[in-house]
Formats: C-alpha cells, structure tokens, sequence
C-alpha cells in the first residue's frame, strides 16, 4: 500500500471557487490523523471538465497523486467525498484508496431538509459545525439543502431573536451554495408569527369532516377566509421573503400541515381546500422575489384527519397557470409506498420525503445514533421509480448514518446497504473495525423500537442483541485510534449501544451510566434547551412530556 506524509492540491482554473473544498479537504484528513509533514507529497489535482455531465465527477490515479474532473462544483465535492471516504490514516501517514471511477448520480434531486426549530442542533449549535456539516453532505453528493423559518417562535420581523435567526438561516443557505448545493426554503401555507391576533386565528376542532387533529398545531396559524386573514398572511409572507433576498433558491416548497392548517367550515377540508386558496398565492409571491425558483407543493399529513383528503384535493387541484413545479409526498409508514405515482397529478414530478428521525423512537435521537437500513430499503424498493428524488426529513446528526445510506442510494440508484454501511464504518471508524462495527449499525436499528410505557420507563421492543452489540463496539472503541474514538460520529454510536444495554438490563429504567450517556448526547446536539422531542429523556422528560401533551390536545 502507498503512503504518503504531505498532501498538495492544485485546483486548475477554479482556485477562488475551490478554496472552500481544499480547506474541507485538508481538516477531514486531520481530523483523522493525517500529520502533514511537507515531504513525500500525494498530489490531488482539481479539474474543471465540461465532458463529464450534470453533477457527476471523474476520478482518476496518477503517479503519486490523483485527479478529479467535473463540470460542476458540486461534482467536485462528490469527487472528493470518492476520495476522502476511501483513504486511511495509519500512524499519520496518507494511504489513498480510491479506485478510477467516472461516477453519474442516478437521481436529479438528491437533497436535504434541514428542521430548523425546537432549538435542535440546526437551530443551536455552535454555526460553524452545522456549515461544517453542511460541507460534508456536499462530499456524499448531495445537491440541494432545505431551511425552514419558523414564525411561530417569534413576535415579528423586528423580534431581536427573529433577525438572528435570519442571518443564522441565511449563513447556512450561503455554505450550502458555496459548496455546489442548490439552496431551499420551505414555508407553510397559512403560518403566523406568535402575536397574530385572535380574529384572524385558525380554527383547529374535531369539526367540518375533520375527525381528529394531525398535531403540530401551535393556534398562531392564520384563517386564510376570516376578515382580514388573508391580507395577514400575505404581508407577513412577503416580509419573510424579503429578508432572504440575495439567495438563489432553487426549490421553495409550499407545505400544508404539521403545523398548518383550519378546520373553519369554508377552509375544511385544509388540504383540499383552504390550502388550495392559500397556495398560489404564495407560489405567486415567492415568484415574485425569486423569480428562477421552483415551487414544491406537499401532501404531508393529507388524509391523517380527513377521510378521502387527497382524493377531494386531486379533484379540486387544476393548477391555474403551472404555479406548481412538483408534487412532494412522503412514503405511508405502514406499507412504505407513495400516496400518489409520478405524473398523476396533474402531469407533475414527485420527490420524496423520507422520514429518518422519527421512525420507531422517541425522543427522536434520545438514545444516541438511530441506524434504518433496513427501513430505508424496504422504502427504495417501493417508491424508486415513481420519484426524483427526495429530501430526507432531518432533526440532528442523530440520523447521519441515515443520510449516508441515502445518499448512495440517491446517487448510485439500486445499493447495496450493507455496503453502505461498510463504506461508512470504514471511512469514520477505521479500517481496522470496519467490518465489526458495520455488523453493529445494521443490528443497533433492530433494537431502535421504543414504547414510552411511562415517561421514566421506555421500553425496548427487542432488546435480545443489546449485550452483544455493546460488548462488540466496545471492543472496536478499544481498538481504534484516539482521533476516532472521540469524534462525535463515533460517540453516539457507541453511547446509544451502552444505553440500550443498561436499560435492557434494568427492566428499562435509566441508570446512573444512562443518565451520562444522555448528558453526553446533549452536549453533543447543544440540547440543553431543546424541544423535548429533540433530546435526551434527562430527569425533566415526565414534566416536558406533560406539558407539550397538553399543547398538543388543545388548551
């Protein structure tokens, strides 16, 4: 094997525009070890080369070195995400293990949805480590990243909290960019800031047809047909979309519940009908400040109160003028398939939205690193075909293996997942524990399932492998390099591991080694104000759940 003790890389005719990915590059390798000494150099060249087509990248060997070629700057992330995954440090030394490839991503939309909000990692982390990890989602391909803004935490545009959030938003879309990543805003049909007044406020009843409530209501939300709703929601849209002028968006995406929504006789059914009201005339808006966008309509949450929701609004739904571009759905968790093919609304395009965070567990992240390959699989084999791609529901690093496992998928179409999780191990664990801990990923989603049977007692649904799977991880934490072992990626697999065997060994009450691991994993996603749905269950889990349950039921 070639090792090397330097690295140069020349990036020929776009040395302004690469300098964000030469800088990513040389902190990945340090990060794992590599001790650049300035000898014996591994020469990486970075190549504009408008042959190779759309995002896709080249790469190529030479002597002590190698190229990567691409036409776009996202493809020369990808490349060097093809680069960096595949080379190993051993005792600080370079050892570069990437094959010649020209690689074409199989999916068009290959992006990431960002939940800003519950002051998750996104919403409070430190900003340079969320544009840190902006970057690396550019090295795994992908070429899209969504934000939302959510008004209900805010007064107004003036709120002092409102203008940083803004900027922190704002910085994010930038990085995204700069990295060759299309950025995205999502917006809801009929959302409020905190101080909309009580005339123009939604309805959220069991009434009108509507049999229950979907949730994720915060009774800010605008009626769009009370006096004066409208004219509300419009002006606080447009001043939204104001303060982001100067992003290229890409995608704006219109969204209808969750939270959203009136259950006000004239509105009922929202989705298919007062959202419909509301819809085209933000499509309008967002046009009107960005003119290049596309509008993404979505179905989230359709039918979950309303029988027959998305058959009344594939009715009512004409599309007056084209305002919308595509069709966004998520997979029905039960059967893992689309609600609607491409095409079948009114001719337009579906992306998907995988659900990564939620799935089987809550606190989503709560425990530490949620691995669903299998789940992620099952959805592929169902939906691949009718779909453009998608954007991955995400609430934290929590769900990074996740994001991986998709992002072959996205990129390389029918992969293998145990190679993916192979891939992943390698590159973030080491070589020397690769096949071991790829093992334990796969196996740590079989013991993801909780049952909140009381707030202090969460129970895990199959708990027969927690043992094994900690007694092997902590063999492989014993095993890898000190650089490894402490990076984040690496803790919340293994402290989830510890948790899941303490618990099952406990009758599933938290123990003192518990209680750690979850002030670890908070330090970790700086969840320490967290919504508690985004954070470890701590000792005041009982006392937050009581308090959002009773939000969530009504008043």
């Amino acid at each position: 094997m070639d090792m090397y003790d330097s690295l140069n890389i020349l990036a020929e005719g776009r040395q302004s525009e690469c300098a964000g990915l030469v800088s990513l590059i040389q902190r990945w390798l340090a990060e794992k070890g590599f001790a650049d000494t300035g000898q014996n150099p591994y020469v990486l060249k970075l190549i504009a080369d408008e042959t190779i087509e759309g995002d896709g990248y080249a790469f190529d060997t030479a002597e002590n070195g190698g190229e990567i070629r691409a036409s776009r700057l996202g493809g020369l992330y990808a490349g060097a995400g093809h680069f960096l995954l595949n080379a190993q440090i051993h005792k600080g030394r370079l050892c570069p293990g990437a094959k010649p490839v020209i690689s074409i991503p199989r999916k068009k939309v290959r992006g990431m949805y960002f939940a800003t909000h519950f002051h998750n990692f996104y919403h409070d982390a430190p900003l340079d480590e969320v544009l840190r990890y902006v970057e690396e989602l550019a090295l795994w391909g992908y070429n899209a990243l969504s934000v939302w803004f959510d008004m209900h935490h805010y007064t107004g545009l003036d709120d002092p909290e409102e203008v940083a959030m803004v900027g922190r938003l704002r910085a994010i879309l930038q990085k995204a960019q700069e990295s060759g990543m299309q950025p995205c805003l999502g917006v809801l049909g009929n959302e409020g800031f905190s101080t909309t007044p009580d005339a123009q406020k939604a309805q959220w009843k069991a009434q009108n047809g509507h049999s229950g409530l979907p949730g994720g209501h915060y009774h800010v939300e605008i009626c769009p047909n009370a006096p004066g709703g409208m004219e509300l929601l419009l002006q606080n849209r447009e001043e939204v979309f104001r303060a982001f002028l100067g992003i290229d968006f890409k995608y704006i995406w219109i969204w209808p519940y969750d939270q959203g929504g009136c259950t006000c006789e004239k509105c009922a059914p929202w989705g298919a009908s007062g959202f419909l009201r509301t819809a085209p005339r933000v499509a309008e808006l967002a046009r009107k400040h960005f003119p290049e966008c596309k509008i993404i309509l979505s179905l989230w949450l359709f039918g979950a109160s309303f029988e027959d929701e998305l058959g009344i609004f594939a009715k009512n739904f004409k599309n007056e003028g084209g305002y919308a571009d595509f069709i966004l759905c998520e997979p029905d968790w039960r059967t893992g398939k689309l609600p609607v093919r491409e095409g079948e609304v009114c001719g337009l395009p579906v992306v998907g939205f995988p659900e990564i965070s939620m799935y089987g567990c809550t606190p989503w992240g709560g425990f530490g690193a949620n691995p669903l390959p299998g789940r992620i699989r099952q959805l592929w084999d169902e939906c691949e075909s009718d779909m453009q791609g998608g954007f991955p529901y995400s609430e934290g690093i929590y769900e990074d293996i996740n994001k991986f496992v998709i992002s072959r998928m996205y990129w390389h179409g029918d992969y293998d997942v145990d190679a993916a999780l192979a891939e992943y191990a390698r590159a973030y664990f080491g070589g020397g524990v690769a096949e071991v801990a790829a093992g334990c990923l796969s196996g740590l989603e079989h013991t993801l399932f909780r049952e909140v049977q009381d707030p202090n007692r969460i129970m895990i649904k199959n708990p027969g492998r927690c043992k094994s799977i900690y007694d092997a991880l902590s063999k492989c934490d014993a095993e890898m390099s000190q650089k490894m072992r402490a990076s984040w990626r690496w803790r919340i697999v293994y402290l989830r591991a510890l948790i899941d065997k303490e618990a099952s060994e406990n009758d599933f009450y938290a123990t003192p080694a518990c209680r750690e691991a979850y002030d670890e994993l908070t330090a970790i996603y700086h969840a320490q104000n967290a919504n508690l749905w985004v954070r470890p269950p701590t000792d005041d889990f009982a006392r937050l759940l009581a308090e959002d349950l009773k939000r969530i039921i009504g008043y």
